[in-house]
């Protein structure tokens, strides 16, 4: 068993995200509103 002190750190640090997004397309989705929140709507597969 190991004798080292147990020391906590959060699973998933939160940080600035520096992730660089782009849209892919707009085909198939939209957005609406329901109760005054933004919505994604997709459309179902054909």
């Amino acid at each position: 068993m190991s004798k080292k002190e147990f020391i906590y750190q959060a699973p998933f640090p939160m940080g600035e995200d520096k992730t660089e997004y782009y849209l892919l397309t707009s085909d198939y989705v939209s957005v609406s509103e329901f109760n005054g929140e933004s919505i994604l709507n997709v459309e179902p597969q054909r």
